[in-house]
């Protein structure tokens, strides 16, 4: 998608930032999940665990907001793949 929609003289940027942000996100993401679990703690067969469910149900919303806005996002990717192919064909 990148690719197509990016022009050329920003390609390399663009995919260097993509790159970067899903790094950043998929290494906070765990620790994120992990400290929310572990801020409600709940009791099984007698000990602590982290409350896993609780910490997945707080970040469902985000991610359903994310997938929304990818959603929205394609409603644009004709008129951009259109103007990258003619800032790419005049140079």
């Amino acid at each position: 998608m990148t690719s197509e929609v990016a022009p050329a003289r920003l390609r390399g940027t663009a995919f260097a930032i993509t790159t970067w942000l899903g790094a950043l996100l998929g290494a906070v993401t765990a620790p994120l999940v992990g400290a929310l679990a572990d801020a409600w703690p709940i009791t099984v067969h007698g000990k602590q665990k982290g409350n896993l469910a609780l910490a997945f149900a707080i970040v469902t919303p985000f991610v359903l907001v994310g997938s929304a806005v990818v959603l929205n996002g394609r409603r644009h990717v004709t008129a951009d793949t259109a103007r990258a192919r003619a800032e790419a064909a005049t140079g």
